[in-house]
């Protein structure tokens, strides 16, 4: 059977960013060529104007008022007119979209992704090449902040999962920020993978650095750490270094993952952060099958037919691309 994701990878996001934006420019009452400008975007295209009154209806609503007393501080001088229009675009794209009608997991506060310098799109990911030639793939969802200076490399992972292959410049050593540790390095390949009071960092290529409350470690390759925060009371993290297949790494990039042994329950949370629309269990004796493949999460419905193809379980399409995952029936 073809399963149909929610929305097509031509869905016009654009076209509703550009509504917000207009509205947060318009947001003191604007130039009257400004407002003409306006008119002009909206008449153009049946989309523009659907779009205009989505915006229009998101603006008003009192879940904005709330996003914004949001307190989280600018990284540079604004005027209070910018630092607010900033705010609030930033707090209407989170709303617009992680207050949809699906229930999304998200390894980021909404309000900290929006704001977020360097950002994946909520259900793929995002390969990006930054100035000093470093080339970096965010995992879906996951976000981060950017901090180059003549003297300076750093990256600050605001949440989520981070492939970086670091440029080599041995004056300027690139440094990622997390809220466990900090990884630095000088050129290499390596992957940062952040969770609520949990840090994994896995080597591909060259050395990294990783520093944090539970001592400094130097990581090479087929080597990964795994820090858990320490319990209440000012305890320092729990640190272990382990080997991993280096492919680790480049597996990250392109969206694939290995599992072993898990519960069917959990890869299907998995390959559900790459989908718009829920799958949902029609038969929680599902939940504990174990799953023991290499499925490309990033590419849902792949991972899907493969799963279809090698288990005892079905999917079923359900309106607004809904999936039923249930026992397939046995062959006659």
């Amino acid at each position: 059977m073809s399963i149909v994701p929610l929305f097509s990878s031509d869905h016009p996001e654009s076209v509703s960013d550009t509504a917000l934006e207009w509205l947060v420019l318009l947001d003191d009452g604007g130039a009257p060529a400004l407002r003409e400008a306006c008119a002009a975007w909206r008449a153009a295209d049946p989309a523009h104007e659907r779009a205009w009154q989505e915006a229009l209806a998101l603006w008003r609503s009192p879940e904005l008022a709330v996003a914004l007393a949001v307190d989280r501080p600018l990284r540079r001088r604004e005027p209070a007119g910018s630092i607010r229009r900033l705010t609030a675009l930033a707090a209407m794209l989170a709303l617009a979209i992680f207050g949809a009608a699906w229930s999304i997991p998200s390894p980021i506060a909404p309000l900290r992704w929006a704001l977020a310098d360097l950002r994946a799109p909520l259900h793929d990911l995002r390969a990006l090449t930054l100035p000093d030639g470093t080339r970096i793939t965010l995992d879906a969802a996951s976000a981060a902040d950017m901090a180059f200076t003549p003297d300076r490399r750093r990256l600050r992972l605001q949440g989520g999962r981070m492939v970086v292959e670091a440029a080599h410049d041995a004056s300027r050593p690139l440094e990622v920020e997390t809220d466990l540790g900090v990884v630095t390095v000088v050129g290499t390949r390596f992957l940062v993978d952040t969770a609520p009071g949990e840090l994994s960092v896995a080597v591909q290529e060259g050395r990294v650095a990783v520093e944090s409350r539970a001592g400094n470690v130097l990581l090479t390759p087929g080597q990964r750490l795994r820090l858990e925060d320490g319990a209440e009371g000012g305890a320092p993290p729990s640190s272990v270094v382990e080997p991993v297949d280096p492919d680790l790494v480049a597996d990250a990039a392109g969206g694939w993952r290995n599992f072993k042994g898990t519960p069917l329950a959990e890869v299907l949370a998995e390959i559900g952060r790459y989908r718009w629309a829920p799958i949902l269990l029609a038969d929680h004796a599902l939940d504990a099958l174990p799953v023991t493949a290499r499925l490309q999460v990033a590419a849902p419905e792949r991972a899907l037919a493969a799963l279809a193809s090698t288990m005892p379980v079905s999917f079923e399409a359900w309106p607004g691309g809904v999936l039923l995952a249930a026992p397939s029936n046995p062959p006659k």
